[in-house]
């Protein structure tokens, strides 16, 4: 019941190779051309239960999805729901694997006692100062840390964080003014004031993250406003695109599958180990 999966990429041809143990067959699943400098970069999956493999990254039993959003990010040009649903589902699973046991705890203070606390306040909403403290650590622990932004926040008065986060609130669902008057505020920018609206308004204002960015608009160095309504348009308008009568996304749902989906990427390909590389540069040397 076990799988290895290899990729080698040389700067000839090379083979994607899926060898299932349980039932002794070799599956070739794709030829694939990369030119790159270096030498072979090897990326293995070894010594893995097939179902226990999709079941840390929070996929269902499905070999060919679980694959596939294992190996590369998902594309945001997709528009097949099971694959997205997938992504979104895993989630959880990709958050507890990064290791971090405090964005575990922020995550769910976050997600689910935020939003909870937001709306026992309406109809005049707003966010304290310590609350608004503990979503940017969240922000920065699930992205990059920076932690003068963490300084900068604390120091905000709770009298001045409650006001500009009201009247944000209250500018809903314009979020252009929502998002200006939350970035008053020293130390919070519009990917900060997007994660606050997303609290309170996930079907209206994705969190504007790096993985999503990225995904969306192909870069994430651009965090000006301008840059965020276009980014939530297109999260909107694929949420739109995704949801049915009986399954329906939200912007925020469309940006934590992207960012699930990258993440379970890039931990995949990291946990690449020094003698398997080994293993294919002397793979690369026999066929010379």
């Amino acid at each position: 019941m076990m799988t290895t999966v290899v990729v080698v990429a040389t700067k000839e041809p090379a083979m994607v190779v899926v060898h299932f143990l349980d039932v002794a067959t070799t599956l070739v699943v794709a030829m694939l051309t990369i030119g790159m400098e270096g030498g072979p970069v090897v990326l293995v999956l070894a010594a893995v239960h097939r179902v226990q493999l999709a079941r840390q990254f929070g996929f269902s039993n499905t070999l060919t999805t679980a694959f596939r959003l294992l190996l590369l990010p998902m594309e945001f040009s997709s528009s097949d729901a099971i694959v997205w649903r997938e992504a979104l589902s895993s989630y959880d699973a990709v958050l507890k694997n990064l290791g971090k046991e405090n964005l575990i705890l922020l995550d769910n203070l976050y997600r689910k006692q935020l939003p909870n606390l937001l709306h026992e306040r309406d109809p005049n909403p707003y966010i304290t100062a310590d609350e608004l403290s503990k979503l940017m650590e969240w922000k920065l622990s699930r992205g990059k840390w920076r932690p003068r932004l963490l300084s900068f926040v604390s120091s905000l008065t709770d009298a001045a964080v409650r006001d500009a986060s009201a009247k944000a609130f209250a500018s809903l669902p314009h979020v252009s003014t929502a998002v200006k008057e939350l970035t008053v505020l020293k130390g919070v920018g519009p990917a900060t004031a997007s994660a606050v609206l997303a609290a309170y308004a996930p079907d209206v204002a994705p969190f504007m993250s790096d993985e999503a960015m990225e995904a969306v608009v192909g870069d994430s160095k651009d965090y000006s406003l301008k840059r965020y309504l276009i980014f939530m348009e297109k999260i909107q308008a694929k949420a739109k695109e995704l949801s049915t009568g009986e399954d329906l996304f939200t912007a925020s749902d469309v940006e934590r599958a992207l960012w699930s989906s990258a993440i379970g990427a890039k931990s995949v390909t990291s946990s690449t180990k020094p003698d398997e590389v080994e293993l294919g540069r002397k793979s690369k040397r026999k066929r010379k």
